[in-house]
């Protein structure tokens, strides 16, 4: 179970949970390969005001990340770039 805490004066809840970095697994066509990559990155979609951090899938057949679920949002596009920077994570921009 998360560590789940109700704040009463806020009336929200405050959720903490723990993201692994990166992802590691075999390759569909060389089961004696591992691939590592990461785990997250930031998605950054101006359209929609959209700027998270977001679990990824990796596409062993293609070589590629994919930005999945959001995990958490950001503010701003700014705080988005920054946090991701910071952290040496991957930045996707939303075409």
């Amino acid at each position: 179970m998360r560590d789940i805490k109700y704040n009463k004066d806020t009336d929200s809840f405050e959720i903490f949970i723990t993201v692994p970095r990166t992802q590691r697994g075999h390759y569909t066509y060389d089961e004696d390969s591992i691939w590592e990559q990461d785990a997250v990155c930031v998605w950054i979609d101006d359209a929609h005001m959209d700027y998270s951090l977001n679990h990824t899938q990796y596409l062993d057949y293609k070589d590629s990340l994919q930005a999945t679920q959001p995990i958490c949002f950001f503010d701003s596009k700014e705080e988005a770039e920054a946090f991701g920077k910071e952290h040496s994570l991957m930045i996707e921009y939303a075409e």
